[in-house]
């Protein structure tokens, strides 16, 4: 071992960090694998929010929660794919305005993203 962690498998949308604070957060920290999975899950959502679940009206499972963490990356690798490659999201976007003093948004909006308008420039 060259005391670099990596995955057995690695996915080219989960970046090594990911990987890497997994790792800390059980072997460092102490953390349960499923804790530790929580957090992760909860770092990919603004601060503030929690994130939706993976099925509505069902109690969410560890499955469910490494599900969601699969498909936010996955889907922040592929509209940054798309960006590199031209496609403008900007006047699909929403990022709600943070008060500068509290640090909280302003808002109750999220992100928004009309995916019918977008599935014109990534078809």
């Amino acid at each position: 071992m060259d005391g670099h962690i990596s995955a057995a498998c690695p996915v080219d949308g989960i970046p090594a960090t990911i990987i890497q604070d997994l790792h800390n957060m059980q072997i460092v920290q102490g953390m349960s694998l499923k804790v530790a999975i929580s957090a992760i899950r909860q770092s990919l959502v603004p601060s503030g929010y929690t994130p939706f679940p993976f099925r509505k009206d069902t109690p969410e499972s560890f499955l469910d929660m490494l599900r969601s963490i699969v498909a936010t990356l996955l889907y922040r690798k592929r509209l940054e794919d798309l960006k590199n490659k031209g496609a403008d999201f900007s006047m699909f976007l929403y990022n709600p305005e943070v008060d500068k003093v509290m640090g909280t948004l302003r808002s109750t909006d999220t992100l928004q993203i009309q995916l019918q308008d977008v599935g014109v420039y990534i078809r």
